[in-house]
């Protein structure tokens, strides 16, 4: 509805709090993310020890596995939080550029990527099979607040640690 840019992104989500990510794969898969501190353009990550992955397996379970942080050093939610970038949760875990690539054209700017391990728990990609995909529907839930009502996370996060 809003555009696959990471321009559109941002002055949808940035400054709004908490956020849970939902996307599908072109090969159907559901992924996605929760990030407890939310987006806010301010060029720094914002890790949390309670951001996660997960996935809709296909193993016939309601549930979506959940897939949690695999490191205890900087936690991981939010590894770039700049207005050119899209979504980047734990530096490689879940990665949508929201930008097209210059080799790929148009389209590339619904590419995903996915290598987990090293910052969230799993082997292989979010979604399985090959560490690189294509969305077809990326939605983003983000909080909703009264004109002046505080909520936290809003604007740069100092603290690298907490949660």
């Amino acid at each position: 509805v809003d555009g696959w840019t990471s321009e559109q992104f941002h002055a949808k989500v940035d400054t709004r709090g908490a956020a849970l990510v939902y996307a599908v794969t072109e090969d159907g898969c559901e992924v996605g993310a929760y990030n407890p501190k939310g987006w806010a353009s301010m060029g720094n990550a914002r890790p949390s020890p309670a951001a996660f992955l997960y996935a809709f397996r296909g193993d016939g379970a309601e549930r979506p596995t959940k897939l949690r942080s695999a490191s205890h050093i900087g936690c991981n939610s939010c590894s770039s939080d700049a207005p050119s970038r899209g979504i980047e949760l734990g530096v490689e875990a879940l990665c949508v550029p929201l930008r097209i690539s210059e080799d790929r054209g148009p389209g590339s700017e619904r590419r995903a990527f996915s290598k987990l391990g090293v910052y969230y728990e799993g082997a292989g990609a979010l979604w399985g099979g090959t560490q690189v995909t294509a969305l077809a529907e990326l939605k983003v839930f983000a909080g909703v607040y009264a004109p002046g009502e505080d909520y936290p996370y809003a604007g740069a996060v100092m603290d690298m640690t907490s949660g």
